[in-house]
């Protein structure tokens, strides 16, 4: 090309490059990659040493930009001028208008989405990652350090980033927060401002409004309560309290739209080890790992390895908003955003609350990172030298007081060399991690007593309020149950351990702070679903097989957005079916897991599509299960090998087997599935997967029971309909039972015969007379025959349903 300013070298075996345009300052060409059948657009890049002559490259790239829309296209080169002046030393006059110029080509062409999104396009995908090389690490004292593995969002994203905030946004925001949120300084809680909203319900939208269309926050919006909360029972310095921040609501509200927006991109964001805060991951999948990675440390003669739980020092309050400010950037956030970001997180005033009496109901783990290394001073000193790296960098420092360095058995011999490299604590297995214990080893009861304690607090919280039966199922349900949930869902408890956990429910139900009190309905049916009698609270043993259960599913699905599905998938099964292989290899948790495989295969339907996926002799698609166990010298009787996958077998999209003359093994050909197009998948049958279709499976099931509805009427009162329950039941707790046969037996309200349940619904003078009232009040028939006999006409006749209108008639 003339001067020959630009050359471009490429190998003729590998690539084909078909030049498109040529000018003094760039070449535009198309580069064709043979063997993946693949394309995309280059413009190399010399601009020009005058700004003047640069104008016609810039206008060349634009009118390049214009006219590219369905080919990913990429630009570089030396364009022979800065963005910023600390990247020169000694500039020209015209210095300044030739920055402009060059950042407006940036938002047009570096920003551009013609990259991206092609080759979305090509993988089905909706974003992507690129790496960005100079354009953005310019001018920026930490980019280095980040930006050359950093994601880029793309534009139809950027936009949805900083698009209008409406009204109806703000509103949701409002009512979207909870109304016993601690207020902020100015006293009101959410609950105000949803009550008053027909009144300020205009006002708050306009100075919500302001804030996103200036980018200004009045200092009374962010004026903020910081509550100190004490961490341990004697506080001496500033580092035992936990800082709460009472903010107000409007305050709130801005950073709900903020976040809410946020949540478009969180999930490309952050690495996919970290499992916290985005939608679509489980924490559990960390607490897994984190136990897989734990196996075998109480062992000897395994390699030396040792592994760093690092307490990051009050994370959120010690992060350098520099910091903040030049990570969005790097992920290609527009600057409109991160003005609100920084208006939010540097403008707050705090007024520190430090003798009040604030309480919060538990204590949650966090800042803990678990890092796992060799048991040698090179790598641990390796892991010092990147975490006083990175607090440089963020001002997240690691707190040597609390972080700690756990050795594998077979690492005690370097104990003081590694210490002293790291100064950090040493700590023991089993190491508490996200509020669970992990272990080398399998779980115990000791190692569960945190659960017990926790539950036998929440109990004891509640001792000084009157709850009746009805409140009390509802705790069981909504707080006792879910402290258990979490647990259940890293790990298959021991047997001791749910039983202690139904005895610590059931005697909180039939008890609750009273010193005696008699279990009146067996546990076993209390845990039945209402429409079988119960009173819907789930059985744990089976609720836990349902939640590990999903890890299992994870894993048959191959789920590569799950880390721990990753690890599983290179050192436990390496290439093996998970149907066929061993339970006894591996952890103590993912052998409980496999466990799991025959309850979960009749419930899983193996759709046959190319048959690339699935194992012929080791997947269960066939009726007759995993062919493998069913015929364990078919692979030599068919000449099939062992390893082979179902396409082996399929031509064409039809079954094409090799002649097969064994008697044994010809029992396969009789029932082959249907064929399908498309790819091999696997569904749950019935629809889609969930805990609850699954804990269907491993709980026992007992008939419906006609009279459910009664206790489902539109009018229902929780504390009535567990009453009407228990008389079904026929446990209410008349003179006959034998816990209160010491009060003599006669029926208190006649006083005539033995207070028994027929008696004091049918026979007794004083219930006669409360019922004929009633009868008449809510006009209706009676049959007053047996209760058997009345329940069933009750459920017959919809009388919950007919009581309930009559009962709002009369009021």
């Amino acid at each position: 090309m003339p001067g020959n300013r630009i050359w471009i070298a490429w190998d003729d075996d590998l690539l084909d490059v078909d030049v498109l345009n040529l000018d003094v300052q760039f070449i535009h060409c198309r580069i064709s990659i043979r063997c993946a059948h693949l394309s995309v657009l280059a413009t190399v890049v010399y601009g020009a040493n005058d700004s003047v002559s640069r104008r016609g490259l810039w206008q060349s790239l634009v009118t390049l930009a214009d006219s590219i829309s369905d080919e990913p296209w990429i630009v570089g080169g030396d364009f022979n001028t800065v963005v910023d002046m600390s990247e020169v030393c000694g500039a020209s006059a015209d210095i300044h208008l030739a920055m402009n110029e060059f950042r407006d080509l940036k938002e047009i062409v570096a920003y551009g989405n013609v990259w991206i999104d092609c080759w979305l396009m090509m993988l089905g995908y909706d974003c992507g990652q690129i790496r960005i090389i100079n354009v953005l690490t310019l001018g920026l004292p930490i980019t280095p350090h980040l930006c050359s593995e950093e994601i880029l969002i793309i534009i139809r994203r950027r936009v949805r980033l900083v698009q209008s905030v409406t009204r109806e946004e703000i509103k949701d925001a409002f009512f979207d927060i909870a109304e016993d949120k601690a207020p902020g300084p100015d006293g009101y809680s959410s609950g105000f401002y949803k009550a008053a909203w027909p009144v300020i319900g205009e006002e708050m939208i306009k100075a919500i409004l302001e804030f996103f269309t200036t980018g200004r926050l009045l200092k009374q919006v962010n004026t903020t309560i910081l509550a100190l909360i004490p961490k341990v029972r004697a506080p001496s310095t500033v580092s035992d309290f936990r800082p709460i921040s009472c903010c107000n609501v409007l305050y709130k509200v801005i950073t709900k739209i903020i976040v809410q927006r946020l949540r478009l991109v969180l999930d490309k964001l952050i690495s996919p080890s970290q499992n916290a805060f985005v939608p679509g991951r489980s924490i559990g999948d960390n607490i897994l790992l984190a136990q897989e990675l734990f196996a075998g440390y109480n062992r000897q003669g395994l390699p030396m390895r040792c592994a760093l739980k690092v307490d990051l020092r009050k994370a959120y309050d010690t992060v350098e908003w520099d910091f903040l400010s030049a990570v969005l950037q790097m992920f290609g956030f527009p600057g409109t955003f991160i003005g609100w970001v920084e208006e939010c997180v540097t403008t707050p005033m705090f007024s520190v609350a430090s003798m009040g009496t604030l309480t919060v109901s538990s204590r949650v783990p966090g800042d803990d990172l678990l890092l796992f290394c060799k048991a040698d001073v090179a790598s641990v000193r390796v892991f010092r030298h990147g975490l006083a790296e990175f607090a440089k960098l963020s001002g997240l420092h690691a707190n040597p007081q609390k972080s700690q360095l756990i050795l594998s058995r077979s690492a005690q011999d370097v104990r003081e060399q590694l210490l002293a490299a790291l100064h950090f604590q040493e700590g023991h297995l089993p190491l508490r991690y996200l509020g669970l214990p992990l272990l080398a080893s399998r779980l115990s009861i000791s190692d569960c007593k945190p659960l017990l304690l926790k539950i036998d607090s929440r109990i004891k919280g509640w001792e000084s309020i009157q709850l009746s039966f009805a409140g009390r199922i509802q705790l069981i349900k909504s707080v006792l149950m879910s402290l258990n949930v979490y647990w259940a869902m890293a790990f298959i408890l021991p047997k001791g351990v749910i039983r202690e956990v139904e005895k610590k429910m059931r005697t909180f139900l039939w008890k609750g702070n009273s010193a005696v009190g008699y279990p009146k309905v067996a546990w076993n049916v209390v845990c039945k679903p209402i429409e079988e009698g119960g009173q819907g609270i789930r059985d744990i043993l089976a609720l836990n097989k349902a939640l590990m259960s999903r890890h299992l599913w994870n894993v048959i699905q191959n789920n590569q957005s799950s880390i721990w599905v990753k690890w599983i998938a290179h050192t436990r099964l390496r290439h093996k079916s998970v149907w066929t292989v061993d339970v006894k290899g591996g952890s103590w948790g993912w052998r409980k897991i496999l466990r799991l495989r025959s309850a979960l295969l009749p419930y899983i339907e193996f759709k046959i599509g190319d048959g690339e996926s699935f194992s012929l002799w080791h997947d269960p698609w066939h009726s007759l299960g995993s062919l493998i166990t069913r015929f364990p010298r078919g692979p030599g009787r068919t000449n099939i090998p062992e390893a082979a996958k179902l396409s082996a077998v399929l031509v064409d999209g039809d079954w094409s087997w090799p002649p097969i003359t064994d008697l044994e093994c010809i029992e396969i050909l009789h029932v082959l599935p249907i064929i399908h197009n498309g790819s091999d998948s696997i569904l749950w049958r019935g629809g889609g997967f969930s805990t609850k279709a699954v804990y269907d499976i491993f709980r026992n099931h007992g008939p419906k029971v006609g009279w459910y509805s009664l206790l489902l009427g539109p009018c229902k009162i929780p504390r009535y309909s567990f009453v009407l329950w228990m008389a079904i039941l026929d446990k209410l707790s008349t003179m006959d039972k034998p816990w209160l046969s010491h009060l003599g037996g006669v029926c208190v309200l006649c006083g005539r015969e033995m207070e028994t349940h027929e008696h004091l619904f049918f026979r007794c003078n004083y219930s006669r007379q409360c019922i004929r009232i009633l009868k008449g009040t809510v006009r209706f028939t009676w049959p007053n025959r047996a209760w058997a006999v009345d329940i069933a006409w009750a459920s017959k006749n919809g009388m919950a349903d007919i009581l309930c209108r009559r009962h709002t008639e009369l009021c």
